[in-house]
């Protein structure tokens, strides 16, 4: 069958394309090289459409097991698909935060930024939206194949109130964070890995990736201390050393009525009283998680604390060299941990 004269005239595209209208099945040569492309991507980072992802949720409350999780993977296969898919998991949260909390951190870190300026509804606004943030415990480096851990976790969780995560602070110690940072509510733990610039999720597996003693765990510090000296070898700066938290360090935090300190096992806080003032003048209450201090049976704090207490270790003592005298309260903290701040 011969051509026609408009079938002649036609570009190599333009042929292309008719010959593929009419159900001819044609690949370029550029074509199948990026199908090789993509397919030895594929084989190298294990991706597979629909393919089940694990992860672990670790609860901030510590009588709840771990959980181990799944996501499928979207036909693109690249990407972080926790940042996107823990959105609904941290927006089921409490959504009301407290602007003094985030006065308190700005004093702390030595900012000169005015929180006053930023109004409640503002933040309000911020914690509804429910970002996730990340927290790296291992980076990604050519020692460990490119595949990284992290912990993701509500980025406003501390301005919620939410409950200190030990569990997921004592996963950041094992990894090399000294002080360890301070998470704060329910978190996640998932794998990465970067090819070529591109980042995939990997599975986390409860039990095998979750204990102390697992492989990734024992050679995170090394990683991460390689890391951080390659950072500082780029930027030109110095290992950086993070905020004390409140109370610690052996520094009195100074509060109304009252002054408190800490250690992750223990809390101290020091109350002063009329220099005529004895022991049977004192009425001092030890509650799961407060604490009530009467002098004369008149309050002088009334305290709800930040986490539970061990009512039965409770004592206390006056000082009656102090200027003024002094009350001092010791009490143990139920799970070691540094607190943030003393009140709820």
């Amino acid at each position: 069958m011969s051509e026609t004269k408009e079938e002649a005239e036609m570009t190599p595209d333009e042929r292309l394309t008719w010959l593929r209208e009419r159900g001819v099945h044609i690949s370029t040569a550029e074509e199948r090289m990026t199908g090789r492309v993509k397919s030895a991507l594929q084989e190298a980072e294990g991706l597979e459409a629909g393919e089940e992802i694990s992860y672990v949720l670790v609860p901030a409350d510590t009588t709840r097991p771990m959980k181990e999780l799944t996501v499928r993977r979207g036909p693109t296969g690249g990407g972080d698909l926790l940042t996107e898919h823990l959105i609904s998991a941290f927006s089921n949260k409490q959504s009301d935060v407290d602007v003094s909390l985030l006065q308190e951190q700005n004093a702390l870190l030595g900012s000169t930024d005015a929180p006053a300026s930023v109004s409640h509804e503002s933040l309000q606004k911020v914690a509804a939206q429910a970002s996730v943030e990340i927290f790296p415990l291992v980076y990604p480096s050519s020692s460990n194949q490119f595949t990284g851990i992290n912990i993701y976790l509500d980025e406003v969780g501390m301005l919620k109130r939410l409950r200190l995560n030990t569990r997921a602070s004592k996963y950041a110690e094992l990894a090399g964070f000294n002080p360890p940072p301070q998470f704060y509510g329910d978190v996640y733990l998932g794998r990465i890995q970067k090819v070529g610039g591109r980042i995939t999720n990997q599975s986390f597996v409860k039990g095998i990736d979750t204990a102390y003693d697992a492989p990734w765990l024992k050679t995170a510090v090394t990683e991460n201390l390689e890391h951080q000296m390659e950072m500082n070898r780029i930027t030109g700066r110095t290992d950086a050393t993070q905020p004390s938290v409140a109370g610690s360090d052996g520094k009195s935090k100074l509060e109304e009525g009252f002054s408190w300190t800490q250690t992750e096992e223990e809390l101290e806080i020091t109350v002063p009283i009329p220099a005529d003032g004895s022991g049977k003048d004192l009425q001092i209450k030890f509650r799961p998680q407060a604490l009530e201090v009467r002098f004369r049976q008149e309050p002088l704090i009334l305290l709800k604390l930040f986490e539970n207490i061990d009512v039965d270790s409770g004592t206390w003592t006056i000082d009656k060299s102090a200027t003024p005298v002094k009350v001092i309260i010791s009490v143990e903290k139920m799970e070691p941990a540094l607190w943030p701040r003393i009140r709820d």
